[in-house]
């Protein structure tokens, strides 16, 4: 069957005051994400996919042009509020063409968790995904994140270090959470490619043990997370045959992730090539997912740095005279790419 439907969720407004955590709307967002995900009839696009497109607008633009950009046919934006230990989650399901509320749900309870499952159940029902009878939300909410809000806190400070490059104070973040949930699952991934990140090296002997250790004690709630952890394992200590089939798995499933088309055009750049046929293939696949990353994420510099390594080896010095100075008008502190010019020429 083709996916009927998809949706763009974005963070909650947080009109609590006092001392409500000033995250939840973000850690609502994630919530509801991971609660849909993985549903047949409902594509959900990704938090990252959702923050690129941010990044690459203006500030004010409005969501549905946020979701319009992802290709979602619809949006669920909303608030939460704590009024005296009563928590209330209001949740508006909206057309993302023309941003008019479809339906809208409040819910009133004290745990949040039950509330999220409440609100995705309705969203379940709403755009008729329920009608499948083989197409369920299968677990609770938090399962296959963190049932820990003091984790949640720790893990979305991470993925700001993270976007900014900061690869040591994201890896710090991420491993906070996992002293307080040491089953959060997505805080050992970041972590362990933060890991990677940090020594700018090919292969990293800590980080995949990390990523063995995951595999291991079973770390993950579903296929895609398990596959996650293995492609980062193989990819790190640089079995580059073995992750690649695995990644080619991942971007099917998850084709708007930048960390895993980055991943997958690693495998591609590294794997041993036997003649020059296949190094054209393997090249050309590498070249793809690079640019692929980039075109998700302009500033992910980690994928295009391999891209101006591929023109430099190859001699294509024009064009990486001609990208450089457009990055430089960009990004003016970028040392690498003064680099890139000299060397060029």
């Amino acid at each position: 069957d083709m996916i009927e439907n998809s949706i763009a969720i974005f963070s909650f407004d947080n009109l609590t005051t006092g001392e409500e955590t000033s995250r939840m709307g973000e850690i609502l967002q994630h919530l509801i994400i991971s609660d849909l995900s993985g549903l047949t009839h409902l594509k959900v696009i990704s938090h990252q996919r959702l923050q690129d497109i941010q990044k690459q607008n203006s500030e004010g633009v409005e969501n549905y042009t946020i979701a319009q950009q992802a290709n979602a046919k619809v949006l669920l934006s909303g608030s939460i509020m704590d009024l005296s230990g009563k928590k209330i989650l209001v949740g508006e399901l909206i057309d993302a063409i023309d941003g008019n509320v479809i339906i809208s749900h409040r819910i009133e309870g004290e745990d949040i968790y039950s509330m999220v499952d409440e609100l995705t159940d309705n969203i379940h029902k709403d755009l008729d995904i329920s009608k499948h009878s083989n197409d369920d939300i299968e677990l609770k909410a938090g399962t296959k994140t963190s049932q820990s809000l003091d984790a949640y806190e720790k893990y979305l400070d991470g993925l700001n270090y993270l976007g900014e490059l900061d690869f040591e104070s994201a890896n710090n973040k991420f491993q906070d959470a996992i002293k307080i949930d040491s089953t959060f699952f997505d805080a050992h991934y970041l972590s362990a490619i933060a890991m990677w990140w940090i020594d700018e090296s090919e292969t990293n002997q800590e980080a995949s043990e990390y990523c063995k250790q995951l595999i291991d004690n079973k770390i993950y709630n579903d296929d895609i997370q398990k596959l996650e952890a293995e492609g980062a394992y193989n990819i790190i200590r640089g079995n580059y045959k073995e992750a690649l089939p695995i990644y080619e798995k991942i971007i099917k499933l998850k084709p708007d992730e930048k960390t895993s088309w980055y991943m997958y055009g690693e495998a591609n750049y590294h794997i041993e090539k036997d003649d020059d046929d296949e190094a054209d293939k393997y090249w050309a696949a590498a070249d793809k997912a690079f640019n692929k990353a980039l075109d998700l994420d302009p500033n992910f510099s980690v994928a295009r740095t391999h891209i101006m390594s591929m023109l430099l080896f190859a001699h294509n010095f024009s064009e990486v005279i001609n990208e450089e100075i457009e990055e430089i008008k960009r990004h003016p502190k970028n040392v690498t790419s003064y680099t890139n010019i000299i060397l060029a020429y």
